[in-house]
């Protein structure tokens, strides 16, 4: 079993906590691929032949008998959440290209390339934080991450999630005692799933990646 201790160079933004698998099965297909060609939606047979294209059979990361792979949300101790945003406006100083003869006299900033945004971000202050996983190859889980991954969560490209460093080390407990990633719920009584639901410990989605996708979802517990 491993922990992976991760150091940030500024703020985070997400809304679901990130699961460590999905990061590495990034870093795995895009070192199988060369490249990553995103798509909105997926078919149940896209998906499999997908699998099956970047031998999703040899991935790093060990699956449990359940079918999840071991892996953690990631962890921190201490978190300040506050609230950010992504702008991108028209600058008016440069109106004057916008004359086109009479064709077009305006940049229209409601919709197209040059449509204006400001949307909220939820941001948070992380310095350090830490997935726990088991490998019989942590050497590739390492790679991966070092080659692939330079920043966790959502918007990267404007700055966020930035990695300023990360080291793994091997660990003689077993976290995943408790409920640290979605798991199936398993054989529970009624009256346990309704008090699961009434605490929203529950939650329908995969138990592997891609967590986006509602393929093969179902009722997980994921606290």
């Amino acid at each position: 079993m491993y922990r992976i201790d991760i150091t940030f160079g500024n703020a985070i933004c997400f809304i679901d906590v990130p699961i460590f698998d999905a990061i590495i099965a990034y870093a795995y297909a895009k070192e199988k691929l060369g490249s990553l060609t995103y798509k909105t939606s997926l078919s149940k047979q896209e998906l499999e032949e997908f699998e099956l294209l970047i031998e999703m059979d040899k991935f790093p990361i060990k699956k449990h008998e359940d079918g999840y792979y071991i892996s953690s949300y990631m962890q921190y101790d201490n978190s300040e959440q506050f609230k950010g945003s992504w702008k991108k406006r028209w600058c008016n100083q440069y109106d004057f290209i916008a004359d086109f003869g009479n064709s077009k006299k305006a940049i229209e900033i409601d919709k197209g390339s040059f449509k204006s945004y400001d949307m909220p971000l939820n941001l948070h202050s992380i310095p350090t934080a830490y997935f726990y996983f088991d490998s019989d190859n942590v050497d590739q889980v390492s790679y991966l991450f070092e080659k692939h991954i330079w920043g966790i969560g959502k918007k990267n490209s404007q700055g966020y999630g930035k990695i300023s460093s990360f080291v793994i080390k091997e660990i003689d407990y077993n976290p995943f005692e408790n409920v640290i990633r979605p798991i199936p719920l398993g054989d529970i009584t009624e009256v346990e799933k309704m008090d699961l639901f009434i605490n929203r410990h529950i939650k329908h989605m995969r138990i592997k990646p891609p967590y986006w996708s509602s393929i093969d979802s179902q009722l997980v517990r994921i606290k």
